[in-house]
């Protein structure tokens, strides 16, 4: 009786969760004027054939053809290696934490010690892993000049908007 009672709540979580409606986040752009200036940067709302929209921190942000120089897909190269020092700083730290051992006697230092040189070790190694991951990074460059030909190649290869 305890399985079946586990089975139908898994069966109803299953099914109201199945029935919500999946939010599509749009693609991460960096938007750049004429004259080689960010003037925005978001996740895609809208993108029509004159205006491009994107919401960001600064809230929602509209383009203008005529405004766009260039668009850049994905985050900056930074984002990478700085997301990748911090996870390793994290990682690193506790583990040199949790294994002091203040009683050994050839190699002995404190809590402190061990997340201290952890961090130290792990910023260094995540930095250099968050380097590496650039090599996978596909991020793009549409130059739009105000040309309708640019900005509708852009479209297609965004065509899910």
């Amino acid at each position: 009786m305890k399985n079946l009672m586990l089975i139908l709540a898994f069966l109803l979580v299953a099914a109201t969760y199945g029935q919500q409606k999946i939010k599509i986040k749009g693609e991460f752009v960096r938007v750049y004027n004429l004259h080689r200036k960010k003037i925005g940067k978001g996740n895609i709302l809208v993108l029509s054939d004159s205006v491009l929209q994107l919401k960001g921190n600064k809230g929602v942000q509209s383009f203008l053809i005529a405004e766009i120089g260039f668009i850049q897909t994905k985050k900056a190269p930074g984002n990478n290696v700085l997301i990748g020092a911090i996870s390793g700083a994290t990682v690193l730290a506790i583990a040199g934490g949790a294994s002091a051992d203040s009683s050994d006697s050839l190699l002995s230092y404190t809590t402190g010690e061990g997340a201290a040189v952890g961090a130290v070790l792990g910023v260094v190694s995540g930095a250099v892993l968050g380097t590496l991951s650039l090599i996978f990074k596909k991020s793009k460059v549409y130059p739009i000049k105000k040309d309708l030909s640019n900005w509708k190649t852009f479209k297609e290869d965004l065509g899910h908007f």
